[in-house]
C-alpha cells in the first residue's frame, strides 16, 4: 500500500432473520479512529511511510448490530516519485544549439529524488547521454531528439517520462559587417552568409541607391558614385535558403560630393 493508491474494503454478510444488511466504516490508523473515515474506500494522502490502517466494519440490519469486525492491519510502504512538470528549451530547437530538459518532481514521502536521463535520436538512444543537457551541433534538422526522464528515491522508482522535440530550420546568417566608407567614388563590399543546416544561401539586393548591384556568384555588392545619386541611401540585403528561411540586413550610406583639394596660393 503506497500514499498514492487508495483501500477499499470488499465484504460479503448475511442476516439469520434474512433481513438486508449494510455497514458501518470506521478507518483507523495507528489506533486511533480517522476522523470522517466512515466510507468503504480510504484514500491515505494525508498518512505517511510506516503508518498502519485497519478498518472496523459493523454490520446492521436497521434493527440490530452485529459484532465488531477489524481487518488486519496494512502499513504504508514508500511512495516512488513522481514527474510533475517536464519541458525541453530552448523551443523552437535549432542545430548548434544546446538541448536542456527541466523537471519538476514530488515524492509524497518527502525522500530526496534523483533523475537519470536518456537521450534519443529518431527513436535510437544516443550513447553516453546522460545528464539534463544535449549539444546538437552533429545532429541535422528534422531530427526528432527525445529524452526520457525516470525518478528514483532510490528505494522506489517510477515509470520514466519523455518528450519530444525536433530540430526546426536555422536561416541563413550575415558574417560580414558592411563598410559604410565610400573610397574614390566607388562602393564595395564583400557579403559573407553562413547556413547552420549547411543549405544553399541566395542572396538578393532588396532596396539599394540606383545603380548599386549585387554579383550572386561572386556576392560582392559594388555601387559607383555619381552626380545624380548623391544623398544618404538605404540598403536591404536578404539572404535566403531553401526551406523558407530568411534573414536580412540592413544599413544606410551617406554619399557625398568628394571634397575639393585647397589650391596654393
Amino acid at each position: 500500500m503506497t500514499l498514492d493508491t487508495e483501500l477499499r474494503v470488499d465484504i460479503q454478510g448475511e442476516d439469520a432473520d434474512g433481513d438486508g444488511v449494510t455497514y458501518r466504516y470506521q478507518w483507523v490508523v495507528n489506533g486511533v479512529p480517522a476522523p470522517g473515515a466512515t466510507a468503504p474506500v480510504f484514500k491515505p494522502e494525508r498518512l505517511k511511510k510506516g503508518d498502519q490502517v485497519t478498518t472496523e466494519i459493523v454490520p446492521t440490519d436497521g434493527k440490530a448490530d452485529g459484532a465488531v469486525f477489524t481487518t488486519g492491519p496494512v502499513t504504508i510502504e514508500n511512495t516512488a516519485p513522481s514527474i510533475v512538470k517536464i519541458h525541453l528549451e530552448p523551443v523552437p530547437l535549432h542545430r548548434g544549439e544546446t538541448l536542456k530538459v527541466k523537471v519538476v518532481v514530488a515524492d509524497p514521502d518527502g525522500d530526496p529524488v534523483t533523475l537519470t536521463y536518456k537521450w534519443f535520436r529518431n527513436n535510437k538512444e544516443i550513447a553516453g547521454a546522460k545528464t539534463d543537457t544535449l549539444d546538437t551541433k552533429e545532429f541535422q534538422k528534422k531530427d526528432v531528439l527525445e529524452v526520457l526522464v525516470t525518478p528514483s528515491d532510490g528505494k522506489s522508482t517510477r515509470e520514466g517520462q519523455g518528450l519530444p522535440v525536433t530540430i526546426a530550420n536555422s536561416p541563413p546568417r550575415f558574417t560580414s559587417t558592411p563598410p559604410t566608407e565610400i573610397k574614390d567614388g566607388q562602393y564595395l563590399y564583400q557579403v559573407a552568409v553562413t547556413d547552420p543546416d549547411e543549405d544553399p544561401v541566395t542572396l538578393e539586393l532588396k532596396q539599394g541607391p540606383p545603380g548599386m548591384t549585387l554579383d550572386p556568384a561572386t556576392k560582392q555588392l559594388s555601387w559607383k558614385l555619381t552626380p545624380e545619386n548623391l544623398g544618404k541611401h538605404h540598403v536591404v540585403l536578404v539572404a535566403k535558403d531553401n526551406d523558407n528561411g530568411s534573414t536580412q540586413v540592413e544599413f544606410d550610406l551617406d554619399a557625398q560630393p568628394p571634397a575639393k583639394t585647397a589650391q596654393g596660393q
